[in-house]
């Protein structure tokens, strides 16, 4: 047989140029992309090299430039699955779209669920949830079937979990965390290694969690955390992009004076707080799991209750960004209890001094303080002139028209004429004075 050199030598020549159009690693199969935002495609080829690149019925064409990188846009479209993304002859299946969340910090944030409490190695076994994907460095996209989810960020897990069921539309989880870092890590190398990457792909929000290194340095975390949400958005090019964090978790025995000088484990969540002034921001508390694990230096700082922590956050995505998608109730059915409205936890406004009792005012949900919470709470105390601070005793009360407790008054024989209040100013504190919402009171103190 009689082989025709030229041709065997064209076939070659276009195999390899067609080789070397390569996606870069964001995409493999069984990923997510960002419903109802034009979807960026961009990757590798030889320079001026033609690439022609779908995803389903859209198509789009462009030459690599001189360097070699290609980027092409499709346009954007609604939830779907079991698509093919194509590069020239490269193919990816079982492409979605959904909704497409990042989940990045520290060490508790990338806690993956095979060390979780809330789920056991034979529960691994039975997951079969192909709608939730996620992707980690250097990996590929996965879907949540069997022990391969043991490595999936817990809280990364129970919010897709949670916004999956609600919102019936896939959802993927970008999983960009470095145990034990600082914010000043994520300023820098990590940003540059984790974060810019992903900059040109669209997403919903950001999950962060990330703070305990930085108790050293705690004061004026709050700027610097501020600074860094910027950061996020000017590189995403989306100045209202939603950044939902984590307050650091209670640590250590718990409080037994009136304040306790923490090492700045306290400082550092009340400069988490700065960052509230930023629009499309939310602090959800990490709820402890028990039973408490009691170690030399006291609890366990990764002893969290996870599922507890990344439902709340997906609940309050719900409420906060997808409230007009969830589903209306039947009118033919019976009503449903309506649920409480999502508002912010309770606030401190301002204080007043007279006749020996401190009344601070605070910005609280509708119906006020929970009486029950506050009955006999040792988590206030009070400052005299000689600056010591004694334990206060407390009483709810109302402006005046109001019925709603918004107002606490502290008193304390043994301070005459108290200047300064503080509340909950430990590690890890005993009071639990919240709303009647549930929202917890969190850590302030007016001498600031």
């Amino acid at each position: 047989m009689k082989i025709n050199l030229g041709i065997m030598g064209l076939m070659a020549g276009l195999a390899m140029a067609n080789a070397e159009v390569k996606l870069a690693e964001n995409f493999s199969a069984g990923m997510v992309f960002q419903r109802g935002k034009p979807i960026p495609v961009w990757g590798q080829a030889k320079p001026g090299e033609d690439v022609a690149v779908s995803l389903g019925e859209a198509k789009a064409s462009v030459k690599a430039d001189p360097s070699g990188t290609w980027r092409v846009s499709l346009p954007a479209r609604e939830a779907a699955t079991g698509l093919t993304l194509q590069a020239n002859n490269q193919k990816l299946a079982n492409v979605a779209i959904g909704e497409v969340w990042i989940v990045a910090g520290g060490g508790n944030m990338g806690w993956p669920l095979a060390q979780s409490n809330e789920i056991q190695d034979q529960d691994m076994l039975n997951i079969n949830s192909p709608g939730i994907r996620w992707i980690e460095p250097g990996k590929g996209w996965r879907e949540a079937q069997g022990k391969q989810i043991g490595s999936f960020p817990a809280v990364g897990w129970f919010f897709a979990k949670e916004l999956e069921a609600k919102l019936k539309v896939p959802v993927g989880i970008i999983a960009l965390t470095e145990a034990g870092s600082k914010l000043s890590q994520w300023q820098g190398d990590l940003f540059k290694k984790l974060v810019q990457p992903w900059a040109a792909f669209p997403v919903a929000g950001v999950l962060w969690y990330q703070g305990e290194s930085d108790v050293p340095e705690a004061t004026g975390y709050g700027q610097r955390f501020s600074a860094f949400i910027g950061q996020w958005r000017k590189q995403f090019n989306n100045e209202q992009l939603p950044f939902y964090f984590v307050r650091l978790a209670n640590y250590g025995l718990p409080q037994s004076q009136p304040v306790e000088e923490s090492g700045g484990w306290t400082l550092l969540q009340e400069e988490q707080k700065v960052a509230l002034k930023l629009a499309n921001t939310e602090m959800l508390g990490a709820p402890l799991a028990p039973p408490l694990v009691n170690t030399f230096a006291g609890i366990d700082i990764h002893g969290i209750e996870r599922k507890q922590l990344g439902t709340s956050l997906a609940q309050r995505a719900l409420a906060k960004l997808y409230a007009a998608e969830l589903p209306k109730p039947d009118p033919a059915a019976t009503p449903a209890p309506a649920a409480p409205p999502v508002t912010n936890p309770p606030t401190f406004e301002r204080m007043e001094a007279k006749n020996g009792i401190l009344r601070l005012y605070f910005k609280v949900a509708p119906g006020g303080f929970d009486p029950a919470t506050a009955t006999a709470t040792r988590g206030f105390a009070l400052r005299g002139k000689d600056g010591s601070w004694k334990w206060a005793e407390v009483k709810l009360a109302a402006v005046d028209g109001s019925k709603d407790l918004t107002v606490i008054e502290l008193s304390s024989p043994e301070v005459a004429a108290p200047v300064a209040a503080r509340y909950n100013w430990s590690a890890n504190p005993i009071g639990k004075v919240a709303d009647r919402q549930k929202r917890g009171l969190g850590t302030f103190r007016t001498d600031n």
